[in-house]
Order: structure tokens, then C-alpha cells, then sequence
């Protein structure tokens, strides 16, 4: 009887995560757990999987388990060199590395993908397919983050990074309140985003002015130092050409006074001006043209 044959009807999730330890700390594991681990990783480089007797340990290990270590190779793949291939940088092709995290590169195949793996509770989300604990890898180790840490000495610590990865994907969930402290504690005043858009509107010499209506609010485009009949054009050339006057109030007045909105004409907020008005950066307007 194969000593391994116990193997077979163990839950294999189990295996996976004492071989994850063995991953992280080979020290830390039983010695017969070691050994047994330790002849499994020289077996599968050197000979293969196909029964041979590798220091007093058999490489015949059931096919299931054999792949629960393989998914389990290929996590521990994407924790170490996942920042090899993300993509972060959105203006050229990422610098190429070999060997990729393609699943052939850890003795999977496309036949594997639809398979359910219990090394999916390494991850925090139970068992699942092989496409599903790929994607969700790829989400964490391969997107617009990049992260190192599988050098830190500390297990410990190394558990603590990986829970909080698995929370969400390394994808931060935050909510506007949250995004502006922690912009605050970085005394920065507004996103790269919004960094972005105001350079770009300067360099390209554009401001924008907004229309309110009962159903919408829409921003438009329009060039510095613009005209207001020039600003209604933007909207329909019926708006330039019957130009008659424009209501004009701004963008911090509305949000300065947003539960009284309806009051800021009595609040004298509300300015009336004529076609050669110079438009501002934030205009909220009302333009008022003839039959």
C-alpha cells in the first residue's frame, strides 16, 4: 500500500496551507512535514511526478493534490514577482521578465482552469476555479499597485499584508469623506486627477462654465478670455446668434448656498450680463435669447 495513499481522502486545503508554510519558513514546520515537502519540491524539479523514490519519499501523490501545491506555487508566484508585471506606467510597454506568470509556468494548463481549488482559501475566498483565483491574483499583484514584500523576515508581518490584501483586492474602497483626509495628512489640496485636468485645461487654454436645468447639470468646454455669446455658441449656435442676455452666478456661491439655491437672484448673487461678458472658470449660467 502507497504510504502516501492517505493522501487521497485528506482535505486538501490543508496540504496547501502546510505547504505554504513550508513556502514561507521551512523552519518553522515539523521536521517529517519538512522532509516530505522538501522531497515533493526536489522531485517535481528534478524527476517529475511519476512515482520516483526521491530521500525515502515517494513522489507518487495524488494528481488532485499534486495541483492544490501547483495553484499554491503559482500564488506564492504572484506575491513574489507580481510587481514585476503591473501597469503602472500608462505612457510606454512595461520591461519584459522571464519567467511569466502564465499557469503553465507552475505545471497548470488551460484544462485546469475551470477546476475548483481549496487553495483558494489561502486567498480568503474559499475554493474556486483556477480562472477565478487567477483573476483574483491579477487584481491584487498585477494592476496599476505594485507590491513587494515577500523579503520581509517576519511571518507575521508577512500574514498581516496578505489579510489585508485579501480584504479587497488591493483595490481601495474609500469613501469621499476618507479620500480627502488622507490627501490632508499628505497636505496635498486636491487628486492627480484633478492635478491632471486643470494642467491640461491650462495648457491648452480652456475653461470650463456649467448649465443647470431641472433634469441635468452639464459642464462644456470653452477657450480662455471667451465671450458669454460666445459660451451660449458652445451650446447651440441658436443661443449665439438670438443672443439676448445671460443670468451668471458661480460655482462656490452654489455650493456655498446649495439648500437655498433657489434664493441666490433675492441673495444678489445672481449677475445679469450682456454678450461681451468675459466668461470666468467655474460660470454657472443662464443664457436668455430671442424668437
Amino acid at each position: 500500500m502507497d504510504k502516501y495513499s492517505f493522501l487521497n481522502a485528506a482535505h486538501t486545503v490543508y496540504f496547501s496551507e502546510l505547504y505554504e508554510q513550508y513556502q514561507k519558513d521551512p523552519d518553522s514546520m515539523e521536521p517529517s512535514w519538512r522532509a516530505f515537502f522538501q522531497g515533493y519540491d526536489f522531485g517535481s524539479e528534478t524527476y517529475g511526478l511519476n512515482g520516483e523514490i526521491v530521500e525515502g519519499v515517494s513522489t507518487q501523490v495524488p494528481e488532485h493534490v499534486q495541483k492544490e501545491f501547483q495553484v499554491v506555487k503559482l500564488i506564492d508566484g504572484y506575491r513574489t514577482r507580481g510587481h514585476l508585471f503591473t501597469k503602472t506606467n500608462p505612457v510606454r510597454e512595461r520591461r519584459k521578465y522571464a519567467p511569466t506568470l502564465e499557469i503553465e509556468n507552475f505545471g497548470l494548463q488551460s484544462s485546469d482552469l475551470d477546476i475548483v481549488f481549496n487553495a483558494g482559501e489561502i486567498l480568503g475566498i474559499g475554493p474556486k476555479t483556477l480562472r477565478e483565483i487567477r483573476q483574483h491574483l491579477e487584481a491584487i499583484y498585477c494592476d496599476s499597485i505594485g507590491i513587494e514584500y515577500m523579503y520581509i523576515r517576519q511571518p507575521d508581518e508577512i500574514q498581516w499584508i496578505q489579510n489585508r490584501l485579501n480584504q479587497n483586492d488591493n483595490h481601495g474602497n474609500f469613501s469621499v469623506e476618507e479620500k480627502k483626509l488622507i490627501l490632508d495628512d499628505y497636505g496635498i489640496k486636491e487628486s492627480g486627477l484633478d492635478l491632471l485636468i486643470r494642467e491640461a485645461y491650462d495648457t491648452l487654454g480652456l475653461n470650463t462654465f456649467f448649465t443647470c436645468g431641472e433634469k441635468e447639470v452639464r459642464a462644456w468646454t470653452m477657450k480662455k478670455g471667451a465671450q458669454a455669446v460666445e459660451a451660449a455658441g458652445e451650446i447651440h449656435s441658436d443661443f449665439a446668434t438670438k443672443f439676448i442676455k445671460a443670468e451668471i452666478y458661480t460655482y462656490q456661491d452654489a455650493i456655498n448656498n446649495r439648500e437655498k439655491i433657489n434664493e441666490l437672484k433675492t441673495m444678489g448673487l445672481v449677475k445679469m450680463v450682456g454678450r461681451d461678458y468675459i466668461m470666468q472658470e467655474g460660470d454657472i449660467a443662464y443664457f436668455i435669447k430671442g424668437q
